[in-house]
């Protein structure tokens, strides 16, 4: 009787609710809709630029490059966390699509920690891990043109977190002195510190941007690229909406295969982005794009000012991206960052041999 008088409740339950949430969904898809569809012809919305002459995406005869993929592996052990980093570069040298040779480079790193902020602190770990793996390849790999990181270029400060311990702090140290670190003795070999260095960009699935505030706060005037007036106005107007349905919503309902957004510097969101490395915030431009008709939305960040990047060598760069995509699908990706995330899968079986071995070597002591 009582699972019957569940069902029943459940039942009534969705006959009462279900057409006011239809029609609530409804409401909403047409709103988001709609203005998505202002945004795009206002300009938002860009499609990666062909060759005026020959009708083809912007493509070299050769390309040599490599994404990078880290992975974290937790169990937990001894009132704490056992650990493995796992960070995997996979390099392909290519014409159009077809590969001439491919490598990989691979760092890995086993321990422990017992913070309460551990999640935070692996992070940390991840990002050290991963620019000492893009510093390995830029001085082993001697044409490079182009790294693909995974990890997005900025991170959120220790006075973020709730629980500030001093395990905490000293792990935050170590990130921002290796991070400032690697920029020091790296700068020269990337692009546009270098005319002719190594691009680095990032590629992740963060669509949390702040491209609304920095069009609302400051018209983009930091941007590679000319931004319509009735674009912004059309920003203002509807900031509530946007904030209301977040704007995610309207870039999925905005972008198309092959396509991206307009560009946006950091430097134009006019507050404080209380993120590492410092000394790139105002250099960090970040954009859009979607590489497969089944794929996700990505967020794009490359390193420059509008004096270093023209709206042609942003297509350049994005439909390079676009053109080693291969792989349709919700898992679309850059072919070398594609390999790297399928490669670098990480076992939590090594952890349990991990623990297994501590475990004897206490029972000797």
């Amino acid at each position: 009787m009582r699972k019957n008088q569940q069902m029943n409740e459940i039942f009534a339950e969705f006959q009462i609710n279900l057409p006011d949430k239809v029609n609530k969904i409804k409401s909403r898809l047409t709103n988001i809709k709609g203005l998505a569809n202002k945004l795009r012809s206002e300009g938002l919305i860009k499609n990666i630029s062909y060759d005026e002459e020959n009708k083809v995406f912007f493509h070299t005869d050769k390309l040599e490059v490599i994404g990078i993929s880290s992975k974290v592996n937790t169990i937990p052990a001894f009132g704490g966390v056992l650990y493995s980093i796992n960070t995997l570069g996979y390099y392909l040298s290519l014409v159009n699509k077809e590969i001439l040779y491919y490598d990989s480079y691979a760092l890995f790193k086993i321990g422990d920690v017992d913070s309460s902020n551990y999640r935070e602190i692996l992070l940390w770990k991840q990002y050290i891990q991963t620019y000492e793996l893009i510093e390995t390849v830029l001085d082993s790999i001697k044409d490079l043109k182009l790294v693909i990181i995974e990890l997005p270029f900025l991170i959120r400060r220790v006075e973020q977190l709730v629980v500030q311990s001093s395990t905490t702090i000293n792990e935050f140290k170590r990130l921002k002195e290796s991070l400032t670190s690697f920029w020091k003795r790296n700068m020269h070999k990337l692009y546009p510190y270098n005319r002719e260095g190594v691009i680095l960009c990032s590629l992740s699935r963060n669509t949390n941007s702040n491209i609304l505030h920095a069009l609302k706060n400051n018209e983009l005037v930091n941007s590679c690229e000319e931004i319509s007036p009735n674009l912004i106005e059309l920003l203002r107007k509807n900031i509530n909406i946007f904030d209301n349905y977040g704007f995610p919503s309207f870039i999925y309902h905005s972008l198309n295969e092959k396509q991206r957004t307009i560009s946006y510097s950091y430097s134009d969101l006019k507050y404080d982005l209380r993120a590492e490395p410092k000394l790139l915030l105002k250099d960090i431009n970040g954009l859009f794009l979607k590489l497969k008709k089944e794929g996700k939305i990505h967020h794009l960040e490359f390193i420059g000012s509008k004096e270093n990047w023209t709206e042609k060598k942003i297509n350049e760069l994005s439909s390079k991206i676009i053109e080693m995509t291969w792989v349709s699908g919700k898992d679309s990706l850059p072919v070398p960052l594609w390999y790297a995330r399928k490669l670098n899968k990480g076992s939590k079986s090594l952890l349990y041999l991990f623990k297994k071995e501590i475990k004897k070597g206490m029972g000797k002591n």
